[in-house]
């Protein structure tokens, strides 16, 4: 009899744990993704690593290459140190050209999104921290009203694989906003460059040029609006869960965008999450 009851209890803690794998092999994508959503929330301090790379048509080799790195602190300061391994040229996705000097941004999450506090040095051009930014990526894939959400068969042992691709409307309508984001930095810096230039000129000379290049600006954002609105664009993730955890171990991004001449570029970031602490 007591034998008995030893095999029952056994039998009762397999039953247990088989169902308790079963449920977790039983989540959606879009569940795999709230479980890792409420796993980052919870997380005050994290750091990450990565690449981002802009290819031109159907260029094999990119042509420029960013190094980056961040560390979150006390859950909403990022800081993050980007460096180019090579010149990239201006175009669709917007990359700006760029020095191999390293920049260090500054940036908290206030009122929803991550706001740069700091922006680089006269001499340096800005890089696309938000964009390639993971934590605002992360934020974009869950505001997104149209996504799909799927688990990729292929995963390592211990991790769950989410292949997300935002609908057509909300993909544009992100790189739109990163564009925007970036074009009002670069207005910022220049008009944080003016404040320590001291030219000899009259009144009316510098309300003219700030006039002649406030119209450069405008004309840049309004050609920057055209090519918008002729492009289509495809934005494609693949995030990695620590299955255990709910943790993401990795995320990776492709922006597609085409333009109604047959021209295309595509921006990819590879990012890799470690040393969490709750």
């Amino acid at each position: 009899m007591h034998l008995t009851k030893i095999r029952l209890t056994i039998c009762g803690v397999l039953l247990c744990t088989l169902l308790l794998a079963s449920c977790g092999n039983s989540r959606s994508g879009a569940e795999w993704f709230d479980f890792t959503w409420a796993g980052l929330a919870g997380s005050d301090t994290l750091s990450f690593d990565g690449e981002a790379s802009l290819v031109a048509g159907n260029q094999q080799q990119a042509e420029g290459i960013v190094q980056y790195e961040g560390q979150l602190q006390n859950h909403k300061l990022l800081t993050m140190t980007t460096q180019y391994s090579d010149h990239s040229a201006v175009g669709q996705v917007g990359m700006a050209s760029a020095t191999d000097a390293a920049q260090q941004s500054h940036m908290e999450w206030r009122m929803g999104k991550w706001s740069l506090l700091s922006k680089p040095s006269d001499e340096q051009e800005s890089h696309p921290v938000q964009r390639i930014n993971p934590l605002s990526q992360l934020e974009e894939i869950h505001q997104a009203k149209d996504k799909k959400i799927s688990l990729e068969s292929m995963a390592a042992r211990g991790t769950k694989v989410l292949r997300i691709e935002l609908g057509a409307t909300e993909a544009k309508a992100a790189l739109q906003r990163e564009l925007e984001s970036e074009m009002n930095q670069v207005l910022v810096n220049w008009e944080g460059q003016q404040q320590k230039i001291h030219l000899k000129e009259s009144s009316a000379q510098k309300t003219k040029r700030k006039e002649q290049a406030y119209a450069i600006w405008n004309e840049g954002k309004q050609k920057m609006e055209e090519r918008l609105n002729t492009v289509k664009v495809k934005t494609t993730y693949h995030l990695t869960i620590n299955s255990r955890s709910g943790l993401p171990q990795s995320i990776t991004s492709e922006t597609h965008v085409s333009g109604t001449t047959g021209n295309a570029e595509t921006m990819i970031t590879n990012c890799r999450f470690h040393s969490y602490d709750k």
